[in-house]
């Protein structure tokens, strides 16, 4: 008999049989493809994927810690504090580290129990934005539908 019919490639290895068993983990003897998740997984994906908002104090304390440095538990000696430490201290991650440390003249000057350092601007151009406003209500009492379009060529 060749290698062939031994169900063997020329190279001395078997062919390997496809598995129809699941790949996901689970409990043996159990078929876990066709499995519902719990409600209580779906509610923790979902909790989990909410964004979070720090006050400036909490921004303020972890700037601060940056600028620390930390005592070594085994050797004692004085370490600086690095972005990647202060950042798996206060479970947060290192981008949103960096990006307080770059805006912390911002964070300062917010007030205090403030979530929010960056406001969006106001009008710039509150002449042309009257002269707008006055005309939109001229049109509206004439009894004109005013759209989107209008703005745009206005």
């Amino acid at each position: 008999m060749t290698s062939w019919q031994h169900g063997q490639h020329s190279t001395g290895r078997r062919k390997r049989k496809k598995s129809t068993k699941s790949t996901r983990p689970g409990p043996k003897g159990k078929s876990t493809a066709l499995q519902p998740r719990s409600v209580n997984s779906l509610n923790r994906r979902l909790r989990s994927s909410r964004r979070k908002s720090y006050t400036r104090e909490f921004k303020l304390k972890a700037l601060s810690m940056l600028q620390k440095s930390r005592i070594d538990p085994e050797t004692g000696a004085k370490i600086p504090a690095s972005i990647k430490w202060v950042s798996q201290e206060l479970k947060i991650t290192k981008k949103m580290l960096l990006r307080w440390r770059a805006q912390e003249a911002k964070i300062v000057a917010a007030r205090k129990g403030s979530r929010q350092v960056e406001r969006p601007p106001k009008g710039v151009w509150h002449e042309m934005e009257a002269a707008l406003h006055t005309r939109f209500i001229a049109i509206r009492k004439q009894g004109k539908p005013v759209g989107q379009r209008w703005f745009i060529r206005e």
